[in-house]
């Protein structure tokens, strides 16, 4: 499952144990008194490779790039996972193995997203396919 909602709540789970977490929270109460500002929206991630992050802000186009940064780095480490010990990562979604290099894109179109690897010259699409059958068969084959 990807997206959740509890409790206005959007919970995304990521697919190396990654948490992301979006709260929408009305930013005042119904009251004459002052108040201090409250950002209505708070994202908060979790991981077990880094410490827990949270970013307030006022609206939620902020959060894209959080959001897709989140996804991004999830991505990757979901990616060295399957290719296995004899990988390295070189930057965000690249990876080198014996002078072989590989590169694992999320490309988003008309609000849409899809994994692509790059193999060399070979852009192959995660359609009908597992990330994880794709990135195997290129471990076979080395």
């Amino acid at each position: 499952m990807l997206l959740t909602t509890s409790q206005s709540t959007l919970i995304l789970s990521l697919p190396a144990d990654n948490a992301l977490s979006l709260q929408i929270q009305t930013p005042y109460q119904l009251s004459q008194a002052t108040y201090q500002w409250i950002h209505p929206f708070t994202l908060k991630t979790s991981s077990a490779l880094s410490s827990d992050a949270e970013i307030s802000f006022d609206a939620l186009s902020d959060a894209e790039s959080p959001i897709m940064l989140a996804v991004e780095e999830s991505l990757s480490t979901t990616s060295l996972d399957i290719l296995g010990p004899k990988w390295r990562k070189i930057e965000m979604g690249e990876f080198e193995s014996s002078g072989r290099r590989i590169r694992v894109e999320l490309r988003g179109q008309n609000h849409m997203g899809k994994i692509v690897v790059l193999d060399g010259s070979e852009e192959i699409e995660c359609i009908h396919r597992s990330l994880r059958e794709i990135l195997s068969g290129i471990t076979e084959s080395m």
